[in-house]
């Protein structure tokens, strides 16, 4: 029998565990790729999660990824990301022509201040909003720069998803009169105003076109005096309300009583001119 030294042994035993930990290291070379076998609904809803430019990576994946991304709910939100430019914004849409849902789409400040004039800027985002890519959208927010003089018109495109849209944030754009009485989102549950130009009468059609309203956000409405007034029709809500906020405005004493919100859980007020007397009227009808 010949002899093993403790050096020999310790490379014997060192060459066991090598090839005891070999196979695992093959299984996992040649395990299935477990994410391609999911449906095709599946991961387009992942798709849909990414962020636009991410999202569109996945097409360099395989051949069966692809068409994934054209047909994934479009998600494409601007805020927040500076290299995503006009190109990548109308690209994305015409190759989104054949999805059937569009779940999100935002545009920001930075994405629409390209634009010398209010009217070309309000131009742009009317020709991306009448995208087909856009049909059945659910999610709507848009901002103009707010130093553009005039102030941009919101285009009447946006009327056009009146019977899918469940939350919409417009700032810094004028209501017209006409278009404000065309408004009717039966199944908008989320409104945000923030630095819109809007008349009374305007404000009071499209808080009646908004019957499903869970929350409301009403900030600076622009009315030329240095902190706007509350008008009563800003008061008119749905009954179904649950949550509203008001920033940087007053309300005037008359305006105060007559707030009722018969389902309110939550009121926010920030920066706002009330005196005591619709302090307590206000919290009294919510």
């Amino acid at each position: 029998m010949g002899v093993v030294t403790r050096a020999q042994a310790k490379r014997m035993e060192g060459s066991k565990q090598s090839d005891s930990q070999a196979p695992p290291r093959q299984r996992r070379r040649g395990a299935p790729d477990l994410i391609s076998h999911l449906p095709d609904e599946l991961l387009g809803s992942i798709i849909s999660l990414l962020p636009t430019d991410e999202g569109a990576r996945t097409q360099t994946l395989s051949s069966r990824w692809r068409p994934l991304w054209r047909r994934a709910p479009l998600n494409l939100d601007t805020y927040g990301r500076r290299q995503i430019s006009r190109d990548v914004v109308s690209g994305t849409l015409s190759q989104h022509q054949y999805c059937r849902v569009a779940s999100r789409f935002c545009a920001s400040p930075s994405i629409l201040s390209d634009d010398s004039d209010s009217a070309s800027a309000s131009a742009t985002l009317d020709g991306w909003l009448r995208s087909r890519a856009l049909d059945n959208l659910q999610e709507l927010h848009f901002s103009f720069d707010p130093f553009l003089s005039p102030t941009p018109v919101m285009p009447h495109s946006a009327l056009r998803f009146s019977s899918t849209l469940r939350t919409a944030e417009f700032s810094s754009c004028e209501f017209p009169d006409d278009a404000a009485r065309q408004l009717h989102f039966p199944n908008l549950q989320h409104l945000a105003l923030a630095s819109v130009t809007i008349s009374e009468d305007a404000l009071h059609a499209v808080l009646a076109g908004c019957p499903a309203l869970d929350r409301f956000v009403l900030r600076f409405i622009v009315d030329g005096s240095p902190k706007p007034r509350i008008s009563p029709s800003a008061l008119h809500l749905s009954p179904t309300l649950r949550s509203a906020e008001f920033g940087w405005c007053q309300f005037p004493d008359a305006t105060a009583h007559q707030l009722h919100f018969p389902n309110l859980q939550q009121l926010s007020l920030q920066t706002v001119t009330i005196s005591e007397g619709s302090l307590h009227a206000l919290l009294s009808g919510a």
